[in-house]
């Protein structure tokens, strides 16, 4: 049989197929990587943008003692933690949300500090101690507040498991949380060993008054012959007295250092002049005065805490304390809290308070 001469011959054929088929699937496979190239972009920069946004922030540094670092992740959890503590028992007021901001840093560095100076000072805190006062906890405000239960309806399992989520605390953070408030009891102890039970006192009655107007027209009516007691029942502002006719009581030195100096400078019966601070005007009355006195409990346990407070502001200036913080991060943080679900009952109130710049600079510059 003759053969066409122009038909190629049969080994020809196949091999152009093969070579024709192995540029179409590189060309399918560029277009598929380039495809793929693609996908990977559009979904990677949203991705990149959320990390960046929402996750990175809660990761850096902003506090550090010594060779301890805490994140923006840690502070959002303890002044979240502050909040709902004080809403449970009706003490959480929105317009010191700054001020409780600036209150957690404080607070994360001071645990801290008392952690690392627990061995020195021979404080040991032992697990057991730990889950005793954990339990004593679950007996306290917002585990019954926030979610109607109390403890004796539920395993103490079960209720600790739902104060970590409320608190969005794992269990390590929350322990080290309660590591800290122990060792500071313990601290307190310590340092209160020669604290004397009583003092010199001064019997102090006081008028509060929100403007230095309304305060004038209290020391008129004072020069006019009116007693202290009636102008106190009708004028004061003050929250402890101002139904009592302005009687707060016996106070020691180191209850009320804002005001001890006046009142320890006056006789009984004399009144002081007026004394203005940032957030009201007072006028002071002293009615007796003991050399000796016993120092009442409640004042007990403010003078241990100010021993304390004291030992920490030394502890600040031996300790290698670190703090970024600025205006930007001061948002990021106030956002959050904003924006929790918990805490949406304050929502109104925390726009307002983010809304005051000029007031959260200040205090923002004050942190350095």
């Amino acid at each position: 049989m003759n053969r066409n001469p122009s038909e190629p011959s049969s080994p020809d054929v196949p091999e152009r197929q093969r070579r024709r088929q192995e540029r179409a699937y590189r060309a399918r496979r560029v277009l598929l990587i380039i495809f793929g190239l693609a996908l990977v972009l559009v979904l990677a920069v949203p991705a990149f943008g959320y990390y960046v946004v929402f996750v990175q922030p809660k990761q850096e540094v902003v506090i550090r003692v010594n060779d301890a670092e805490f994140t923006m992740n840690t502070l959002i959890k303890m002044a979240r933690r502050t909040i709902l503590q004080g809403m449970a028992v009706g003490q959480y007021d929105p317009q010191v949300t700054t001020e409780l901001i600036i209150g957690a840093i404080g607070e994360i560095q001071h645990d801290e500090i008392l952690r690392q100076a627990a061995p020195r000072l021979g404080i040991t805190v032992t697990e057991e101690e730990i889950q005793w006062e954990l339990q004593g906890m679950l007996d306290r405000p917002y585990s019954v507040e926030l979610t109607g239960e109390s403890r004796t309806d539920r395993t103490f399992t079960e209720l600790y498991r739902q104060r970590l989520n409320i608190l969005q605390m794992s269990d390590e953070e929350y322990r080290d949380v309660v590591r800290a408030d122990i060792i500071r009891s313990k601290l307190e102890e310590q340092l209160s060993v020669e604290m004397p039970t009583g003092d010199e006192q001064v019997h102090v009655f006081v008028i509060e008054t929100e403007d230095v107007e309304t305060m004038s027209e209290v020391q008129n009516r004072l020069r006019a012959g009116q007693d202290f007691v009636s102008l106190a029942n009708q004028f004061s502002t003050h929250r402890f007295t101002n139904k009592t006719g302005g009687d707060w009581g016996w106070f020691p030195r180191g209850v009320e250092e804002d005001f001890e100096d006046v009142w320890f400078s006056l006789q009984p019966g004399e009144i002081s002049e007026v004394v203005q601070t940032l957030d009201a005007v007072y006028l002071f009355q002293i009615v007796d005065y003991q050399v000796y006195r016993e120092i009442s409990e409640g004042h007990i346990r403010r003078l241990k805490i100010r021993l304390v407070q004291d030992w920490l502001t030394e502890q600040r200036k031996l300790n290698d304390l670190f703090q970024a913080w600025n205006q930007a991060r001061y948002r990021y943080v106030l956002d959050e809290l904003r924006n929790d679900p918990l805490l949406s009952s304050q929502r109104e109130q925390l726009e307002q308070q983010g809304a005051n710049s000029s007031r959260s600079a200040g205090v923002v510059q004050s942190v350095g």
